[in-house]
């Protein structure tokens, strides 16, 4: 459980302003379906709500989640997932591959990924095989 007023304390300490309604309907919605999608004007704190949420929670511990800026060239999953690259034989691993094998060895603890303009590539090119991936529990 969160602690409504740490949290509040840790946002502004941190030099940004939500209110503990705005917080609190965050809270809940990452309770209720571990998938939120935040939507709002172009500088409101989106992404950093979602970032500073995920350091409390995990308490600092930066291992804890990735923030993956989605790129407007994302035709394909390669960009989450990773690609079998045929020159070298190798296996490019992405940060969120790397956050899925850390929250797989520490299953009691919470894990967020958080993608940041997600709008800027069409999200069912990129999003659809993850998206499956979640809602299979």
């Amino acid at each position: 459980m969160v602690n409504g007023d740490k949290l509040l304390l840790e946002f502004t300490r941190k030099g940004f302003y939500f209110d503990k309604d705005t917080l609190f309907n965050f809270y809940l919605s990452m309770i209720t379906k571990p998938f939120v999608i935040l939507t709002g004007i172009s500088g409101s704190g989106k992404s950093k709500i979602a970032e500073v949420f995920a350091e409390v929670v995990s308490e600092g511990k930066k291992d804890c989640y990735e923030l993956v800026p989605v790129k407007p060239n994302w035709r394909d999953n390669k960009g989450m997932f990773g690609y079998h690259n045929v020159i070298d034989d190798s296996y490019y691993i992405t940060p969120l591959i790397k956050l899925f094998i850390r929250a797989f060895k520490n299953p009691d603890k919470a894990y967020f990924l958080i993608l940041d303009e997600m709008n800027i590539a069409q999200v069912e090119h990129y999003f659809a095989d993850y998206l499956s991936l979640i809602e299979r529990d």
